[in-house]
């Protein structure tokens, strides 16, 4: 796993509401809605990733779309400040 995001996804059905977004360095995604059954742990798995902070956590439930944390060659660092648009 390469970078985590949180996404508002717009629309009806069962991807409608905010989603945990990971994706490899492939290109390959899981979406994981917060309301999913199981969601709730993967708060404590991400908060022990390297670099991760709590508020990042915090923030990214309540605030806009963004990437909380990324892994580039192999050093984790979070970006809170940069935020991951829709496209």
């Amino acid at each position: 796993m390469s970078r985590i995001e949180i996404r508002v996804l717009p629309g009806g059905g069962a991807a409608r509401g905010r989603c945990w977004r990971l994706r490899q360095q492939d290109g390959q995604t899981l979406m994981i809605p917060l309301a999913a059954r199981g969601a709730a742990d993967l708060y404590d798995l991400f908060a022990a990733l390297p670099g991760m902070s709590d508020r990042a956590l915090q923030g990214a439930l309540t605030g806009p779309d963004r990437v909380i944390w990324s892994r580039d060659e192999g050093v984790a660092r979070v970006a809170t400040l940069r935020l991951a648009e829709r496209s």
